[in-house]
């Protein structure tokens, strides 16, 4: 699969390398829209996921869960830092706020937009809104820490978290 970036292909090989995940734990599936240093949006299909959404309840009904949405927010704000060309040290969620307006089924195709809102030298505070047809089911507000990589010990270009 190809996951599009205006003016670049990017292979499933590419994509992953900008995220410090496991296969398993990769919750954005594509980019949508990119603004160096200020905006991302990308999507994921949850379709994709079956064992996790039969896991979250095991007899039903096939909702993601609340966290894994959190989780894509976060991946989506670590994509945005990495493709600023930002990929020294490692990113702590230090602060999270969510509001979710209604469950997302398990076979939902959804858009998550995140926005710089503060920006700062050991940190920055994001914006992000998930949409699924239309229609906005959650928000978030993300407070963020970072730590260069002389402070995480490990070797610049690689980040430890979202």
């Amino acid at each position: 699969m190809y996951h599009h970036l205006p003016g670049k292909e990017m292979s499933d090989t590419d994509f992953a390398h900008l995220l410090p995940y496991g296969p398993s734990f990769l919750f954005v599936d594509g980019i949508v829209t990119f603004e160096q240093g200020r905006r991302i949006v990308t999507w994921t299909d949850w379709s994709r996921r079956p064992d996790i959404l039969a896991a979250h309840f095991r007899d039903g009904p096939a909702i993601v869960p609340g966290a894994l949405l959190l989780e894509q927010v976060a991946q989506s704000a670590l994509l945005l830092r990495r493709l600023s060309h930002e990929r020294d040290g490692a990113l702590y969620l230090g602060r999270a706020m969510c509001s979710f307006m209604m469950p997302v089924s398990g076979g939902a195709l959804l858009e998550t937009a995140v926005a710089l809102d503060v920006p700062a030298p050991m940190g920055m505070g994001l914006r992000g809104t998930i949409i699924s047809d239309g229609v906005t089911v959650a928000r978030f507000t993300l407070a963020v820490a970072h730590a260069p990589a002389s402070a995480t010990g490990q070797p610049t270009g690689h980040q430890a978290s979202s």
